[in-house]
């Protein structure tokens, strides 16, 4: 017979739950960034004539900018969510409560044939390789 088994999970607080928000902030600041500098180069003109910039020195300036800025936004935040992910794990393993939730592996199933190696559907009764009958569903 079962039991009923009570178990505390926390989804906020603790220090990878901050971590979590900076890593947010910080890619919502590199993409914010990107936009800025992708209007501001299209908005450059050539002011004067003897200018060593030019327009498309400095368009192409923002650019790099926005691209930069969003790439840093973007390091920053796997970096921060990694961080929040390690305390995670380490609190989990001393059986300590902790904010927010571990990330998991998805897995797949995949039906073959024993006789082929093709994939087959859950439902068929026989390959649609090499036409042998299935005993069981797999």
């Amino acid at each position: 017979m079962a039991k009923k088994i009570e178990e505390t999970v926390c989804y906020s607080g603790g220090i990878e739950s901050k971590l979590s928000g900076f890593a947010t902030f910080f890619l919502m600041v590199g993409i914010i960034s990107l936009a800025a500098c992708l209007i501001i180069s299209g908005g450059v003109t050539k002011t004067d004539s003897y200018s060593n910039w030019g327009e498309d020195g400095v368009s192409i300036t923002w650019i790099v900018i926005g691209i930069f800025s969003f790439l840093w936004g973007l390091i920053s935040a796997i970096l921060f969510q990694a961080g929040g992910e390690v305390i995670r794990l380490l609190k989990k393993l001393n059986d300590l409560p902790f904010g927010g939730k571990i990330s998991e592996n998805i897995q797949e199933v995949e039906i073959k044939c024993s006789n082929c190696g093709t994939l087959v559907d859950e439902d068929d009764n026989e390959c649609y390789n090499c036409s042998q009958k299935f005993e069981n569903k797999y």
